[in-house]
């Protein structure tokens, strides 16, 4: 998903709920933050763009929740403009038509009657301001971060050769099952009762009768639809009671009943791979973007910490 469809995407969540969800209460204030000042305007902007992804099922949210996303949309806002004032010293900042075409690039995925109550609620120069801070915090994250983010093929490797370990695949399964559920609050005849439907289902399985048909027309598991099966999965995915019955069982065999917190499973298997030891070449993606995610917090960490540092911030009221 494009940033510009992201961006459009919350603006269009944001129109829905404009006039339904609570203000964020924030005071008339500045933030300065080396030479660029942010109004309560901006805070509140990005206070509606959170506030959405937040709210019950039913529209509610509790006063504290609301002071948890008033700060976090205040730190997003002045951590954006730490970054715009590092893209404004470095020329990285966007020009004005750059600006103006992301700008309308957000409106051409809206109605005009979103657009009216848009700029109703928040006005034309509160938004481009906001999609130029956006912009230019953008711009300087990947001038400073993410182009300086690189993984050697010789570290990949070191790193494979020191947690090989760590690179081994479990027993890889797929199954088939009968789920006969069990109420823990029933009485005992009645899970006896199940208890030997189990067994009896059991017993056709392994006299040969179609699994698919015995699942299809007995499970209380919707993988009924497909005679039971579960598809593919490896060792430590299921329940304990169900990964200990497949690590015995061997391709096409039965299991007995085996009881979970789910009721009674008859299982077949279809499929056993054995736990094996992934090569550096399988390791290599998942080496790279951990080191690559370690190696971009740090950097980012460590620039944002130098940002505080060049430009102080202050808050006032007006």
């Amino acid at each position: 998903m494009s940033t510009h469809f992201k961006a459009a995407l919350v603006f269009s969540v944001l129109l829905l709920c404009i006039g339904t969800l609570p203000v964020s209460g924030f005071a008339a204030a500045w933030i300065q933050v080396g030479e660029k000042i942010i109004d309560s305007s901006q805070l509140e902007l990005e206070f509606q763009r959170v506030l959405p992804m937040s709210v019950g099922f039913h529209g509610k949210i509790s006063p504290e929740k609301i002071d948890t996303i008033r700060n976090e949309a205040e730190s997003r806002v002045i951590e954006r403009v730490y970054q715009a004032n590092y893209a404004d010293l470095n020329g990285l900042s966007a020009r004005e038509d750059e600006v103006l075409d992301d700008y309308r690039r957000y409106l051409s995925t809206l109605s005009q009657q979103q657009i009216d109550k848009m700029l109703a609620v928040f006005g034309k120069d509160n938004l481009v301001d906001s999609v130029r801070l956006r912009l230019n915090a953008a711009r300087a994250v990947e001038a400073a971060v993410d182009m300086k983010v690189h993984v050697g093929e010789s570290e990949i490797a070191d790193y494979y050769e020191e947690n090989k370990t760590s690179f081994r695949q479990p027993p890889l399964y797929r199954a088939s099952h009968i789920l006969l559920k069990v109420d823990p609050a029933a009485p005992g005849e009645e899970k006896q009762a199940v208890r030997d439907k189990a067994e009896a289902l059991m017993l056709k399985a392994r006299a040969g009768e179609n699994f698919y048909n015995l699942a299809y027309y007995n499970s209380d598991d919707r993988s009924r639809y497909v005679g039971g099966d579960l598809g593919r999965f490896h060792q430590g995915q299921t329940v304990r009671e169900f990964d200990e019955a497949m690590a015995e069982l061997e391709v096409g065999e039965i299991s007995d009943p085996v009881r979970t917190l789910y009721g009674y499973h008859i299982i077949k298997m279809t499929e056993k791979q054995p736990a094996r030891q992934l090569d550096l070449k399988e390791a290599a993606p998942l080496i790279r973007k951990s080191l690559e995610k370690k190696r971009r917090e740090a950097l980012y960490s460590a620039w944002m910490e130098q940002l505080r540092i060049e430009y102080p911030l202050e808050k006032l009221q007006q």
